[in-house]
């Protein structure tokens, strides 16, 4: 979508410009046995809304946690089998996602809720088929998501859309 055909007052960003810089997944294996921490997959993102209970621990906690964790509002978004797939992050027990996840954490003037019902759209869905790549399984790099454009209204829009 072209800037001349946006409403007026809405300007065209790249998921990059809006979020910090994006962030891959922790490296392991997940466990049922209890670590205390827990373990997000692309898996765990794919069917519908992320359902800690049946989220797995992750085996070996990360020495550097705060760096893996997630927070409220945190959107991950796989990058290998399930392309393209996201969920927002909402409130969770103490977690860390695995690497074939790539995390964006929005900027605080931007409603979360707003880029994860674009993460949803055939515009976001069209930008993945270009993007992925790979013959046996596809995937998407962190770059390519960052650049990946998206319409952006003001927060009071931002926020009427989000309900």
């Amino acid at each position: 979508m072209s800037e001349d055909r946006l409403p007026t007052g809405w300007i065209e960003v790249t998921l990059g410009e809006i979020c910090g810089a994006p962030e891959y997944g922790y490296t392991t294996s997940a466990t049922d046995e209890p670590t205390g921490v827990k373990f997000l997959r692309t898996t765990d993102i794919t069917h519908g809304p992320i359902d800690w209970d049946s989220v797995p621990s992750c085996r070996d906690v990360p020495n550097c946690l705060e760096r893996y964790r997630l927070v409220e509002g945190d959107i991950v978004i796989s990058r290998a089998g399930s392309v393209g797939h996201s969920a927002m992050v909402p409130e969770c027990p103490t977690a860390v996602f695995a690497s074939y996840l790539i995390r964006f954490r929005p900027h605080k003037e931007i409603h979360r809720k707003y880029i994860s019902y674009f993460l949803q759209s055939p515009r976001y869905w069209q930008a993945i088929s270009e993007s992925a790549a790979g013959i046996a399984l596809q995937n998407v790099n962190a770059k390519k998501l960052a650049a990946i454009s998206l319409p952006l209204c003001s927060s009071r829009e931002q926020a009427e859309i989000s309900g």
